[in-house]
C-alpha cells in the first residue's frame, strides 16, 4: 500500500475526534456567536483537560533530575554497551516507579491531536455547522460551474470547505440559490472575522499578496505568524527555566565551565536535546501557521500562552519546593549537620 494511502488510513482512526471536537465547537458557537472566541475557548478547554498528564510529566522530570548522578554513572559504566545501558536504565526507573512513556505522552498526544483540530478549522461548514459532505460537493460543483471555485478547490473540498464559505459570504445570489436547493441553511453560515482578521484565510509571506490589491486582508494576518513565533520562543524560555531537568542541565553546564575535566554524559545529552528543540519548535510553528487557515495560528498562540501559565504554576507548586529542600540538605551537608532524605512528594504515582 502506498505511503499516502497508509497515512490516510491511519489518520482515519481519528474520525471520532472530528465529530466530538466539531460538536463541542458547534455548541460554543451557539453560545458565543464569534468564531475567534470559539477557537480561544476551545483551546483553553482542550489544554485544561490535559493538565493531569502534564502534572504527571512534571513530577517524572523532577524524579529523573534527582537520579542524574545514577544515570551518569550508568552511562560511564555502559559506555560501549547500549543494550546493557538501556536495561540498566529501565531497572533504575522501575525501582523508582518512573514510567519512561509518561514523560513524552503529553507532547506526543498534542502533536497527534493537531490533525483533527486542523481538519475542523479547515472545514467549519462540515464539522462545526453540520453541513453534509454530499451537500458540500454539490455546492462545490455549483460554484465551480459559475467560475467561483477553482478545480483544486473543488477536488479538495472534503478536507477544506472554507472556499465555499468565502464565496457564499460575498455572493448573495449564489447563497440564495444554494438555500433554495436545500444545500445549506442561512443559519449554517459562519462569520470567520475576528478583530478585523479573516481567520479563514491562510497567512502569507509573499510580497505580491502582502502589498498587492488584497493587502487589507493579508498584511494584518501577518501579525498571527509573528505573534505565534514570539510566543513559541518565550514559551520555550519559560519551560526551560521551569522544567526540572532543563534547569538542572543549565546549572551543571555552569559547573562544567568551572571544571572542564568533569564528565557529564547525561547533562550533555539533555543539553543537546534543548538545542534541537530551540530550532525545531519555531520552525514547526511557522510551518503550521503558514500552512493552515489563520484560525490555526490563533489556536497555536492561545496554546502557547496556556503552556506558559502551566509551566509557571507547575514550577511554583512542585519544582521550587523540591529545589528549596535540596538546597537546605546541601547546606546542612556543607555544615556537617545530619539531614533527612528528600520527601517523595514529587514522585509520580505508578
Amino acid at each position: 500500500m502506498p505511503f499516502t494511502q497508509t497515512l490516510l488510513v491511519a489518520l482515519g482512526i481519528l474520525d471520532p475526534l472530528y465529530v466530538a471536537f466539531g460538536w463541542f465547537m458547534r455548541l460554543l458557537y451557539h453560545v458565543f456567536a464569534n468564531y475567534g472566541v470559539v477557537i480561544i475557548v476551545f483551546t483553553i478547554f482542550f489544554r485544561a483537560i490535559m493538565i493531569p498528564l502534564y502534572v504527571k510529566q512534571h513530577k517524572t522530570s523532577l524524579l529523573q533530575g534527582q537520579l542524574r548522578d545514577e544515570m551518569n554513572e550508568l552511562q560511564r559504566r555502559y559506555a560501549d554497551d547500549k543494550q546493557g545501558f538501556s536495561m540498566a536504565q529501565m531497572e533504575l526507573y522501575k525501582q523508582h516507579k518512573i514510567s519512561m512513556f509518561s514523560g513524552c505522552l503529553p507532547q506526543l498526544l498534542g502533536l497527534v491531536l493537531i490533525w483533527p483540530v486542523w481538519r475542523i478549522i479547515s472545514s467549519p461548514l462540515r464539522y462545526i455547522l453540520g453541513v453534509p459532505l454530499e451537500n458540500l460537493r454539490d455546492l462545490a460543483t455549483q460554484l465551480g460551474e459559475s467560475g467561483l471555485l477553482s478545480a483544486p478547490e473543488i477536488q479538495n473540498i472534503e478536507r477544506m470547505d472554507i472556499p465555499i464559505l468565502q464565496v457564499l459570504m460575498s455572493n448573495g445570489d449564489q447563497l440564495a440559490q444554494a438555500v433554495s436547493k436545500g444545500l445549506i441553511r442561512v443559519d449554517q453560515m459562519i462569520n470567520l472575522d475576528f478583530l478585523g482578521l479573516n481567520l479563514g484565510v491562510r497567512p502569507t509571506w509573499q510580497p505580491a499578496l502582502l502589498f498587492g490589491e488584497e493587502r487589507g486582508t493579508y498584511l494584518p494576518l501577518l501579525l498571527i505568524p509573528i505573534i505565534a513565533l514570539l510566543t513559541t520562543i518565550l514559551m520555550q524560555r519559560i519551560s526551560e527555566d521551569s522544567n526540572p531537568m532543563m534547569a538542572q542541565a543549565k546549572a551543571d553546564r555552569k559547573k562544567a565551565e568551572r571544571n572542564p575535566a568533569r564528565d557529564m554524559p547525561q547533562e550533555q545529552q539533555t543539553e543537546s536535546m534543548m538545542k534541537s528543540m530551540k530550532i525545531m519548535m519555531p520552525v514547526m510553528t511557522l510551518m503550521t501557521v503558514f500552512w493552515a487557515p489563520a484560525a490555526m495560528g490563533v489556536y497555536w498562540i492561545v496554546g502557547n500562552l496556556m503552556a506558559m501559565l502551566q509551566s509557571y504554576l507547575l514550577y511554583r507548586l512542585y519544582t521550587k519546593p523540591v529545589q528549596q529542600q535540596i538546597a537546605e540538605i546541601e547546606e546542612r551537608a556543607r555544615l556537617g549537620i545530619a539531614a533527612p532524605a528528600i520527601p517523595a512528594s514529587a514522585e509520580p504515582e505508578s
